[in-house]
């Protein structure tokens, strides 16, 4: 038993375990692991289509994010005490590329 694909459109709408003889008569795809309803079917391979794709405004805002989210008040502290004098002028200028990449868009 293997698992197998109903394609619709070039389009997985199911997926089913069955005989290899069954499936091929029926006209079913096998499929590796992994491949789920959804996924496209083209020249022989499945493609998963549902992948989020990620808007570069997007990407940009949470690298911006992850880094304000990296000034915690320990950070801040040894930073206003000088145990690390570059960390939050490199985290502030970071930032402004960013989003100085942000408004270019």
């Amino acid at each position: 038993m293997n698992n197998y694909a109903i394609i619709e459109n070039n389009l997985v709408v199911n997926t089913v375990v069955s005989e290899q003889e069954y499936a091929a008569e029926q006209g079913w795809i096998l499929i590796p692991e992994g491949v789920e309803i959804g996924w496209a079917y083209i020249n022989g391979n499945f493609i998963n289509e549902n992948i989020p794709i990620i808007d570069e405004k997007d990407k940009i805002k949470a690298d911006i994010a992850a880094l304000e989210d990296s000034v915690t008040p320990r950070r801040q502290r040894e930073a206003i005490l000088a145990i690390d004098t570059t960390w939050l002028a490199d985290v502030e200028i970071q930032i402004g590329q960013l989003r100085q990449q942000l408004s270019e868009l």
